[in-house]
């Protein structure tokens, strides 16, 4: 086997050798950069829907541009310890569904997608697999992965590996996330790595993170979102790399597709837990997650607190079907305690994410129209503001935004009318000066200690202020169901 930092060793240029010209750019997607959870690449060609995917690299020394995933392991086998403690699985059993998420073939030339098992392919530290940053290689005692290679540069990838035990898997886990710490950038020629940690809460432990590249001063729209999940003595390596956009809301909507793709494999590493379970023959949704009390609870517990989010709550409410949808990923996202909090920013200045106490999120997708939801309970009133108030002020802090394609984001604040305080942040786009298509809109609803965000993108344009006021109205009563149902937060109750 071929040592794979010398099949990193092209990294050192950067993923590009040369800052794309901005057609070019155009082309592979660049004006969705901009966009709210953006899947269409656009050029002189009718749109066409990816989603920002993996880009790993094999020992055979297949090219490719981004950086490998998950914690870094090698072949050799391992014996397991006997002692009184759990017999660790030490081979993937036949039949895991290590596929499910991924397309049936490849887009690049119609081949089949097939799992390859056991498997060369090398999962590797971040910084680039190079540099001090590099740690030693993690022993393994089984792999396999599955590669899915798009038509639009696009690319997914999913490692299986196994470690001699639990705590084997969960210590190479630990040292990827000490790995990608160590690495916040890295410099290749005309180009700036950027690595950023993800919130995760998978398994028994995860860690999620992401590649972004900045050229010429201005990101470019090539993303890399990597998952990792540890259950027992295995960790399951999801990464997903595309060219649709890398800011944080293409970031938040690539976690919540990866999330729902590896759904069925997530729960199958059961097999792998100290306590194992039978191969499951169908998986539950990360939707599927109410507690025992008929609440759902964003800790994994019922609490059966009145404050507590209802299961019934009638997040989809308003939203179309998935009939409506052009089918396949788009359509319902069907109501979920685990999806990731949104976040938002501007100017290269991020705000919290959007964290609490629980949350309950959902969304409805299709080609040029994006549309989420998340309720978050807060510890207090005093938390909920100050939340909004930090969206609220990279908002106002980052009016306008230009990138060197000729695009302009133009960001307004508007006050609300809804509940006990809400607000608008709309950012509309210019072309050379002129009203350019898309158009984002954030509406944010407290009542009491829950905020309401929804995010909506679509392709109309806004030229006047007026245009602005009609946008954020009409939103605004797009969840006016919502709105009224967090009653039971408020001073008065239902």
């Amino acid at each position: 086997m071929s040592d794979p930092i010398q099949d990193l060793e092209h990294f050192n240029e950067g993923m590009d050798v040369n800052p794309l010209p901005a057609s070019e750019v155009r082309r592979r997607g660049n004006r969705l950069r901009r966009r709210n959870n953006a899947l269409a690449t656009v050029g002189g060609l009718a749109a066409v829907a990816i989603i920002a995917v993996p880009l790993a690299l094999s020992a055979s020394g297949q090219d490719s541009s981004a950086p490998d995933v998950g914690p870094a392991t090698s072949s050799p086998s391992a014996t397991p310890s006997p002692d009184a403690g759990p017999t660790w699985r030490q081979r993937i059993p036949d039949g895991f569904p290590l596929a499910e998420g991924f397309p049936a073939t490849n887009g690049s030339d119609g081949s089949a997608v097939t799992v390859t098992s056991p498997t060369d392919v090398e999962v590797f530290p971040p910084c680039l697999g190079s540099g001090d940053q590099r740690t030693p290689p993690a022993r393994t005692v089984d792999r396999a992965s599955v590669t899915y290679v798009g038509e639009s540069e696009d690319r997914r990838e999913g490692v299986l590996a196994v470690y001699a035990d639990q705590d084997a898997a969960s210590a190479a886990l630990q040292q990827l996330e000490t790995d990608v710490a160590r690495c916040p950038s890295q410099r290749g020629q005309n180009a700036t790595y950027l690595f950023d940690a993800l919130p995760s809460d998978l398994g028994e432990e995860s860690f999620a993170w992401t590649v972004r590249v900045r050229q010429g001063g201005e990101l470019s729209s090539e993303l890399t979102v990597v998952q990792n999940v540890r259950v027992g003595n295995a960790i399951y390596a999801l990464s997903y790399y595309g060219a649709g956009g890398a800011n944080q809301d293409v970031i938040d909507f690539t976690q919540r597709l990866m999330t729902t793709d590896s759904a069925p494999t997530v729960s199958s590493l059961c097999v792998f837990a100290a306590e194992p379970c039978d191969l499951p023959s169908s998986s539950v949704g990360p939707e599927e997650t109410a507690g025992a009390t008929g609440t759902v609870d964003g800790t994994g517990t019922g609490s059966g607190d009145a404050a507590a989010i209802p299961a019934d709550f009638p997040i989809l409410d308003g939203y179309p079907d998935d009939a409506s949808s052009e089918g396949g990923e788009y359509g319902i996202e069907s109501a979920s305690t685990d999806a990731p909090p949104l976040a938002f920013e501007a100017c290269g200045k991020q705000a919290p994410a959007l964290t609490g106490v629980e949350r309950l999120s959902a969304g409805w997708t299709n080609p040029e129209d994006f549309r989420h939801r998340q309720l978050t309970r807060f510890a207090d009133v005093a938390a909920a503001d100050a939340w909004i108030d930090a969206v609220l002020q990279v908002y106002r802090d980052c009016p306008t935004e230009s990138t060197s394609d000729g695009y302009t984001s133009v960001r307004t604040v508007l006050d609300g009318r809804q509940g006990d305080r809400s607000a608008s942040a709309i950012t509309g786009y210019e072309l050379d000066g002129s009203p350019a298509p898309g158009l984002d809109v954030v509406t944010i609803v407290r009542v009491g200690p829950t905020v309401l965000v929804a995010t909506t993108y679509g392709e109309g344009m806004a030229a006047t202020d007026q245009d602005l006021a009609d946008q954020a109205a009409s939103d605004a009563d797009a969840v006016a169901t919502l709105v009224a149902a967090m009653c039971r937060w408020g001073d008065q109750g239902c």
